[in-house]
């Protein structure tokens, strides 16, 4: 179509942006981020923002696996999923907010679809809660220039 931008360019474009977005993230949820680590790790923003509900806790939040493709092809950047976290303690819907070509996205949502918590409730009751996940791809590149790793 005309007026449509190549995906996979507009991504390697957005490094720092993308770095930022997760800093905010890993602030909020209190996620401790390694900069220089190829396999995606991942971070949450939680809380609806009502005094009268606990927001979702998260027990283990596994790390998506940055795929050859995607190195092959120099790919890296933040992979933002909408998660519905279901009373029952089991992963709903993931929504792709913002997606990364090359495997990543779908090893987001493999990821995203293992994280063990427990739910958020209001009052004593337990409920359905949807959150922002954010899996980051570090470059390559720059992690084996960082940790002397070829």
């Amino acid at each position: 179509m005309p007026g449509r931008r190549n995906n996979a360019d507009a991504y390697r474009t957005k490094p720092v942006l993308a770095c930022v977005f997760l800093f905010v993230f890993a602030a909020v949820a209190g996620a401790q981020f390694k900069p220089c680590q190829e396999n995606g790790q991942g971070s949450i923003i939680i809380g609806t923002g009502l005094p009268d509900i606990k927001p979702v806790r998260i027990h283990q939040m596994p790390e998506a696996s940055y795929t050859d493709a995607a190195r092959e092809a120099g790919v890296f950047g933040t992979v933002t999923l909408k998660v519905r976290f279901l009373a029952g303690g089991r992963i709903g819907l993931i929504t792709v907010v913002d997606g990364l070509p090359e495997g990543l996205t779908s090893e987001a949502i493999s990821a995203a679809r293992k994280i063990i918590f427990g739910p958020a409730r209001q009052k004593a009751r337990m409920i359905h809660t949807s959150e922002i996940v954010a899996y980051h791809f570090s470059d390559p590149k720059e992690c084996s220039s960082v940790t002397g790793k070829r």
